[in-house]
Order: structure tokens, then C-alpha cells, then sequence
């Protein structure tokens, strides 16, 4: 097991926050998306169906996904209605890859919206959810994968590439077993080299903002899925900077532990 005795505690005392920072959502009425990301990662950690909040948070999204207003809001607002009710066991398969469909542009990618262009965290945040919910490979997603390879493969050519769009595509071909061996191992050196001298990872190297936690956890994640033996010593760098520097507050404040409870989660348990 890579997850130290210090990791686990970190998870441990992170959840106890993170059921803090839902309730104080609720009770601020906050944006559905958020406060579903949150429930959903509460829920996979133990929270219970039948706790106050989740019942609470259930009609609010119930209400929203009947009415429809995922539509005038966005794909977003799809996938986090989608989420939280599929865990409870209150939305079906077929209909969720249908209303996501709708949302697909041309080249493969989706944006926030319909009209919006691609864009590769929105891409690759459906194909995790896609996966999460247990909707294998299809026409749609291949389509998706292919186009994400594409615009990492356009951005890296200007001198761009930011670390979390690179750790995203990565567990996007995890996920759905994109076979381009050349590919991935580009992406893997491309992550590597972007790693900070202290271990973590921020939007790119050397940046005067520093090492980020959820960027940190990210990317760690996706080296794990991609070849846990191979880039065991980075992984576990990135680890020990975590454990040394703890989860901060970031944009969104529950931003940080989200992913790093998600990260401990995949590595343990998978998808």
C-alpha cells in the first residue's frame, strides 16, 4: 500500500471537514454542482443514504433534474445531478448517456454548454463520470477520447500543456483502455517533467505560485492508474508534500480535499 499511516489521517480528518463544509453549503443554499461533488464524495467514503443532509440535498436535486434546468445551466449541473442520484439509485444508465450525448460538439469535446467549444477538463470530467456510473465504451466516448488526444497534442505543439488537463487525459485513457502506448508515454514523461522540485505539481512547473494540492493529487492519481510500479518514486514524492504541507484552502475552498479523498479512493478501490 503507497498510502502512509499520515495520508490516511489526512483523508480521515479531511472527510470530517468536508461533511462541515456540506452542511454550511446547505444552509447558504449554495450551486447544486458543488454541493453534489461534495455529497458524492461524502457518500463514497461511508456517509449513509439515509443521513439528514443527503435526504435534504436529494429533493433539492430531484426537484432541479425533473424540472430540467440542467439545460439552461449547463453540462455541469448534468453530470452533478446525474452523480448524486445514480448513487442513490434514483436515475438510470440509458438515460443518462442520451442526455449527455446532447452536449457532444462535433470534434468529440464538450464544453460548459451547449455551443461552447471543447474544452479538456469539462471532456474529461464527463468520461469519469461516464465511467463512475458504469457506462462502457461507446461510440460517443471513443469519439471523445480521440479528441481529447488531439487538443493535448495541439496545445503541447504552441508550448502550452498545464498539468492538470495532462493528469486528466491520462485517466481518461485509464479509464476507458485508449490504446496508444506512444501516447501515453509521452504524457507520462510530459507529467514527470512538469513535477516541482518540492514533489507536487502546479498548473506548470516553476510557477511563482508554488506546488497545489488538488493539481498534487491529480497528478498522482493519474501516474498510480497509469503505472503505479513505474513511477512509484514520483508518486511518492508527491505524496510526502502533501503530507508535509497538508490540504489548504483553494478555489473552491472544498476544491483540495475533494480530490485528494477521491485520489485515496482510486488508489485503494479503483473505479
Amino acid at each position: 500500500m503507497i498510502l502512509s499511516s499520515n495520508s490516511k489521517k489526512i483523508r480521515k480528518d479531511s472527510l470530517i471537514l468536508l461533511l462541515s463544509v456540506l452542511n454550511q453549503m446547505h444552509l447558504l443554499n449554495m450551486e447544486i454542482p458543488r454541493m453534489c461533488e461534495v455529497a458524492v464524495t461524502c457518500l463514497r467514503e461511508g456517509l449513509t443514504k439515509d443521513d439528514k443532509i443527503i435526504i435534504k440535498l436529494k429533493k433539492r436535486v430531484q426537484k432541479e433534474y425533473k424540472e430540467r434546468l440542467y439545460k439552461k445551466r449547463g453540462i455541469k449541473y448534468l453530470l452533478s445531478n446525474i452523480e448524486f442520484l445514480y448513487l442513490l439509485e434514483d436515475v438510470r444508465s440509458k438515460k443518462i448517456v442520451k442526455e449527455t450525448k446532447n452536449y457532444q460538439n462535433e470534434d468529440g469535446g464538450f464544453g460548459r454548454f451547449k455551443g461552447d467549444v471543447s474544452r479538456i477538463p469539462v471532456t474529461w470530467r464527463v468520461l469519469e463520470v461516464l465511467k463512475e456510473l458504469g457506462i462502457g465504451k461507446n461510440k460517443m466516448i471513443e469519439k471523445a477520447l480521440i479528441w481529447l488526444k488531439k487538443e493535448w497534442e495541439k496545445d503541447t505543439k504552441k508550448g502550452g500543456g498545464l498539468s492538470y488537463k495532462c493528469s486528466g487525459i491520462l485517466i481518461s485513457n485509464f479509464l476507458y483502455n485508449f490504446e496508444d502506448d506512444e501516447f501515453i508515454e509521452k504524457q507520462g514523461r510530459w507529467l514527470l517533467d512538469d513535477q516541482q522540485e518540492d514533489g507536487g505539481w502546479s498548473a506548470r512547473k516553476n510557477t511563482p505560485v508554488g506546488s497545489i494540492p488538488s493539481y498534487t493529487s491529480l497528478a498522482i492519481l493519474a501516474l498510480y492508474l497509469t503505472d503505479k510500479e513505474k513511477y512509484l518514486k514520483n508518486i511518492e514524492k508527491g505524496l510526502l508534500w502533501i503530507e508535509k504541507k497538508g490540504l489548504w484552502k483553494e478555489h473552491p475552498i472544498e476544491r483540495s480535499i475533494i480530490d485528494f479523498i477521491k485520489m485515496c479512493q482510486r488508489m485503494q478501490n479503483g473505479y
